[in-house]
């Protein structure tokens, strides 16, 4: 017959594969139940969908009703003047967007008062350049015609050439890439409004 370690060998076998069978079993037992899981969340899932598709359209049933019932408020409110409400409806458009150009402009303003103060101190800088060779020659001392005529010149065309680069960069800033131009106009009162609406 068969040695001990021959029998301890099979019984270990025997074991061995009784456990793979067991495990097998209940892995396979796992997933079917995991399949029955999934096909559960599918179904939830459809649902999901068909309850967000009709909230979707209640939604945008209340919102049409919502419109049509403001539209006959306003209608009564302003009448059967369609001009009126013409007019009321593009002073509520520009109205939508008249803060974010009024800080525009507050932008444009701010930028040009820099350069304005950049140009005064140029401006001082050439003073100090016109008032120093007057102070070199000394006390009672005075430069000749013709050359306080060239450094009137010079000056004149310096300070040209300074305004048009500024007035450049402004035109730039404001009617440059931006879409539409800007309009600033001012209302009875004579307060500046961006974009420039009809008056009711």
């Amino acid at each position: 017959g068969p040695t001990p370690p021959q029998r301890t060998a099979a019984a270990l076998g025997r074991a061995f594969r009784e456990f793979v069978g067991v495990l097998e079993e209940a892995i396979q037992a796992e997933l079917e139940h995991a399949a029955a899981l999934f096909a559960l969340f599918e179904a939830v899932d459809r649902r999901f969908l068909n309850v967000a598709r009709a909230v979707a359209r209640e939604s945008d049933e209340q919102e049409r009703g919502e419109s049509e019932m403001l539209a006959s408020l306003w209608t009564r409110v302003l009448g059967g003047n369609a001009a009126g409400l013409r007019k009321f409806e593009m002073n509520r458009r520009l109205l939508t967007s008249v803060r974010e150009r009024t800080v525009r402009n507050k932008r444009v303003l701010v930028d040009h008062n820099g350069k304005l103060l950049a140009l005064r101190a140029n401006l001082e800088m050439l003073r100090m350049r016109l008032v120093s060779p007057l102070v070199r020659a000394g006390e009672g001392s005075t430069i000749g015609v013709e050359e306080q005529i060239r450094g009137l010149e010079g000056t004149y065309e310096y300070l040209r050439a300074v305004r048009e680069k500024q007035k450049g960069r402004l035109m730039e800033v404001l009617y440059g890439s931006g879409g539409g131009r800007s309009r600033i106009v001012a209302d009875e009162e004579g307060r500046e409004i961006d974009g420039g609406w009809e008056r009711r």
